[in-house]
């Protein structure tokens, strides 16, 4: 039996368009990297101040900013876990599934950090 059978196939299909899979996974990804972004502002301010802006230091702005940011990648981790706990997968499954979200979200604020 291969794994590239047409019956694999269709039930891939199924699950990844027909219940919308597919979208809510993209969704997630564009959640992170905006979250991820508003953290990397906040993290930017913090490390270089070069200017008052008005009655708000701009290292103290980008506290609020970072705190945000956080808030944001903690808030779409949270959906993704309430979602996953419906799915019906096995805990290793998703557990492996917010490990990879973690180290996603590592990575790619050291890439928009390295690219400021």
């Amino acid at each position: 039996m291969t794994l590239w059978n047409a019956d694999w196939l269709r039930r891939m299909r199924d699950v990844l368009f027909e219940r919308d899979v597919s979208r809510t996974i993209f969704e997630h990804t564009r959640n992170l990297v905006v979250a991820t972004l508003v953290l990397a502002a906040g993290l930017e301010a913090i490390e270089h101040d070069p200017r008052d802006i008005g009655p708000l230091a701009f290292r103290s702005t980008g506290y609020v900013v970072a705190v945000l940011g956080t808030g944001l990648v903690l808030l779409n981790l949270a959906d993704g876990i309430h979602r996953l706990s419906k799915s019906g997968l096995p805990r290793l499954w998703q557990t492996l599934l917010i490990a990879a979200y973690v180290v996603l979200f590592w990575r790619v604020t050291h890439l928009i950090l390295l690219f400021r």
